[in-house]
């Protein structure tokens, strides 16, 4: 299964054929005064050229503000429709695709173009019909954007959408097991997934980054929320009390005894009050939740206190109160609001302060391993439960990772799923500005890296990719014909542009050198303004707008970095210098910059050496 074409109507109200697989290379004819579709196929086409399980890889690029994120929208959300059989009726766009045998199918007819429904085999001899529930043509697919979209609303129903914005905006509390705000659902989600994927991953990731190997485990205590708290012996008290509860009390003395193994319960002090409470809360709502009060009350049996959920729940309790003997109790905490950082001797000193002097809050740090049982407990085991107070006390960061980093483990770890078996054999993968917030350094590495990744993740199944950017870095791993180059003209209108650029294996220095990319020199506006203005004067001194001294203009020269400018320069300076009548040789030696080049790039080779043989 592969997309190959999507048809558009672009905004001058010409067909834009934008080309998602190079297998095939489509273009509009005329026969008999009608427009038509043909093609033929690529010659020079390698099946699995970027991965045996790699179908096609295509990259949209373009400068800002020529719609390349609302295209690859578009592409998406009409993939998603033909895999879920509904018709989007519209009449000013169409996707052409191939099943695994070879089959093609379109979405839907395209007024201006005669030939999608009765395919003209004097043009094309190969055949396209429109899908009508055909079983085969099935994909998973998958958007990722790290943008965050403000007027950001849901556009996928089936699409796996892993982008910031579909996080943020669909915290849904009802489908939520534990209750926090949209960005700690973020945070928290993208921790997960992380962990999980530099355990399974690190060795594909450690050519682009410094894997971490701690994560810094924060607690917070917020005294105000004690009292709303309720302790098993509340608990109890409130069972033992209410002729209701009879049921239910006589469940919850058997859980005590013979699951907790308690017989009396013993209210601490202090920090380990407050960490009882929060543990014994935890307990108590989910064990409502294993046994809602109202199905207990009018069963006539008992319910089985040894079911499954409540061993779960049990084990897990116990890990909370190991982990606060082993990590928590010892040690001092810190006053959040205390900016002298005074450590409090023991929390009851703090609570019986005034409020007026500190707010009642305190915070702890320990540091884990991030393969500690307990963060893969937390982040798998505890997620499946209810958390109100509990998420609320725990957060996890991981230690010393930059925001970068944090982004490129977010681009990797979002598209991995809990069980590929429940994939499509066909993935699809929409990337929407892959290159965003990355050092050129890993623009270089990025899609290699991507590609071993991907399919491990989805290891077995055909894999399609499609991406936005903006960087050259990253266009020079493409293939000519799987580039679509997206272009605004002088009156704002926007098109696809024939894609006349050699990519593969080019160099930087060449690709940014195409008007597509710069359409002036190779260097920032505000230099070539600065240089410009240089020229302008020892060129004219009479009709620049500014006036310059000897000393601005040889500090100009020093700083110019490209030695063929730089040699213009000096020219130009001596020549300026000779019609004042008062010649100086400039000071500066053209061979001494030149020997400090040769030895950088010396260097440089010298760590190239280094770096292979190592």
């Amino acid at each position: 299964m592969r997309l190959l074409l999507y048809i558009r109507e672009n905004s001058s109200g010409s067909l834009d054929l934008v080309h998602l697989s190079s297998k095939y290379r489509f273009s509009l004819e005329k026969d008999s005064d009608t427009q038509v579709l043909a093609y033929k196929e690529n010659d020079n086409y390698i099946e699995s050229f970027y991965g045996e399980q790699i179908v096609d890889f295509s990259a949209i690029v373009g400068s800002n503000a020529v719609g390349k994120t609302t295209l690859i929208k578009e592409i998406a959300k009409k993939s998603e429709s033909i895999f879920m059989n509904i018709s989007l009726n519209s009449e000013n766009e169409c996707l052409i695709y191939e099943d695994n045998a070879g089959n093609w199918f379109y979405s839907n007819s395209f007024l201006d173009i005669s030939n999608l429904e009765n395919w003209n085999e004097k043009i094309c001899d190969k055949k396209i019909s429109k899908k009508i529930n055909y079983p085969d043509l099935k994909s998973s697919l998958f958007f990722y954007s790290p943008t965050l979209e403000i007027t950001n609303r849901k556009i996928f129903t089936q699409n796996t959408d892993c982008s910031t914005s579909n996080i943020l905006s669909n915290a849904d509390i009802e489908n939520m097991k534990f209750y926090e705000n949209s960005y700690e659902k973020l945070v928290r989600g993208d921790l997960e997934r992380q962990v999980k994927f530099i355990a399974n991953y690190k060795e594909d990731m450690s050519s682009l980054m410094t894997i971490p190997k701690k994560i810094d485990c924060e607690i917070n205590i917020d005294v105000d929320i004690l009292e709303s708290l309720k302790s098993f012996t509340e608990f109890e008290e409130r069972l033992t009390n209410s002729n209701v509860f009879k049921n239910y009390i006589e469940l919850w003395l058997k859980i005590k005894k013979e699951v907790l193994e308690i017989e009396e319960l013993e209210i601490k002090e202090g920090i380990d009050k407050y960490w009882q409470y929060q543990v014994e809360n935890f307990f108590i709502k989910n064990l409502l939740l294993i046994f809602p009060v109202e199905t207990v009350i009018h069963s006539n049996e008992t319910p089985n206190i040894y079911n499954d959920k409540l061993k779960e729940l049990t084990y897990l309790y116990q890990k909370l109160n190991h982990f606060f003997d082993l990590q928590l109790k010892e040690g001092k905490w810190i006053n959040r609001t205390d900016y002298s950082e005074f450590l409090y001797e023991s929390f009851n000193e703090l609570i019986f302060k005034s409020t007026e002097e500190v707010e009642i809050a305190i915070y702890k740090t320990v540091t884990l391993d991030f393969k500690d049982t307990f963060i893969e407990l937390f982040l798998t085991s505890f997620g499946k439960l209810y958390m109100e107070d509990l998420s609320k006390v725990l957060t996890f960061r991981w230690q010393g990772i930059s925001s970068g980093e944090n982004t490129l483990l977010n681009l990797f770890s979002r598209f991995e799923v809990s069980n590929p078996n429940e994939l499509e054999d066909n993935i699809i993968v929409f990337i929407d500005e892959m290159d965003l917030g990355f050092h050129p350094k890993w623009q270089q590495s990025i899609i290699e890296s991507f590609l071993n990744v991907t399919q491990k993740m989805f290891s077995g199944k055909r894999i399609q990719l499609i991406l936005t950017t903006h960087s050259p870095l990253l266009l020079s791993n493409f293939r000519k014909k799987d580039v679509i180059l997206m272009d605004r003209d002088e009156s704002g209108q926007v098109s696809i542009k024939k894609n006349d650029i050699t990519t593969f294996g080019t160099n930087l220095h060449k690709l940014l050198a195409h008007n597509f990319f710069l359409e002036s020199a190779l260097m920032g506006s505000f230099a070539k303004k600065r240089i410009n203005e240089y020229f302008d004067f020892v060129i004219d001194p009479n009709n620049s707008e500014l006036e310059l001294s000897n000393s601005e203009l040889k500090s100009i020269i020093s700083e110019i970095g490209e030695p063929i400018l730089r040699k213009k320069a000096i020219e130009e300076y001596q020549n300026y210098q000779k019609i004042l009548g008062n010649y100086e040789k400039i000071d500066i030696n053209e061979k001494e910059n030149l020997y400090h080049v040769i030895k950088e790039m010396s260097k440089e080779i010298e760590k190239l050496k280094e770096k292979k043989n190592g």
